[in-house]
């Protein structure tokens, strides 16, 4: 696997990347204290009309669903989810602020991801515990993880299973990457990359492969569906400085890392 540099996403405010989604052709971005989601075209990478979500306090990440079409904003102060009804139409970008929605949650959330059959998994740090809802916001299943503490991020598997990253830049010893079943039992952890502060996972569907940010280490790791190590696939080198977040758009082999310079760089997956 080789990963070679096709742009650079920097928006007019310069602060961190909470979080990366792609729908349609489009990027969508959101950074911290902002009530707008930034908007690129995945072919020119060109700005479009951003979103706005004006009742949004303290946004923590993004995940967007081609299935339905929507886009899924967490939002710890608020203990809520926000959700966008999505349009091809880029002129009318502009006028989607009108279908916002939001779903009031029982603990504040931290990271936010879509499964291929379009469920929403939502995970809660303080409280370890993930989530998983039908696209309408009907809660399916509630799953305990009490092996782990500052659980980060999760991804569901087609398996059932899900991937999950977890711990904390100031404890790094308890942090790293696990996959669970779907009662919150441990199946197996990442062993072998002395991986730092993961901070957020993606998966390939094309590949089968999970791809880790490690945050304090500078580099985005790949590893196989069972979390054996494969290698460092971007680092240093690629003007990797802190990776907080990251993006796989499979069908247009896409890799989008968001660092905490305020920069999304985006990858060639080959």
């Amino acid at each position: 696997m080789c990963a070679v540099g096709v742009c650079l996403l920097c928006g007019d405010d310069l602060m961190p990347v909470y979080g990366i989604a792609v729908v349609s052709q489009h990027v969508y971005i959101v950074r911290p204290w902002s009530t707008v989601i930034e908007v690129y075209d995945t072919n020119t990478y060109h700005p479009l009309p951003h979103l706005s979500i004006p009742r949004l306090l303290d946004v923590t990440d993004i995940a967007g669903c081609a299935l339905h079409q929507q886009l899924y904003v967490a939002d710890s102060d608020s203990r809520a989810l926000h959700t966008i009804a999505l349009t091809n139409d880029d002129h009318q970008l502009q006028q989607q602020q009108h279908l916002v929605g939001h779903w009031s949650l029982k603990n504040k959330p931290y990271g936010v991801s879509v499964s291929t059959s379009g469920h929403v998994i939502v995970s809660f740090s303080n409280v370890s515990l993930v989530t998983i809802y039908i696209h309408t916001g009907e809660e399916q299943r509630e799953i305990v993880v009490s092996d782990v503490v500052n659980l980060r991020h999760a991804i569901l598997l087609d398996s059932g299973q899900l991937v999950i990253c977890h711990g904390c830049h100031q404890h790094q010893a308890g942090a790293g990457v696990a996959i669970i079943d779907s009662d919150g039992r441990m199946v197996t952890r990442e062993t072998n990359t002395q991986l730092g502060w993961a901070t957020d996972v993606a998966t390939d569907q094309r590949g089968g492969f999970i791809y880790v940010a490690d945050y304090s280490n500078k580099r985005v790791v790949q590893l196989q569906s069972d979390l054996t190590y494969i290698s460092d696939i971007l680092g240093y080198d690629q003007r990797l400085r802190n990776p907080r977040s990251i993006c796989v758009d499979s069908a247009a082999r896409r890799l989008y890392v968001a660092d905490a310079s305020g920069s999304v760089l985006v990858f060639a997956l080959t």
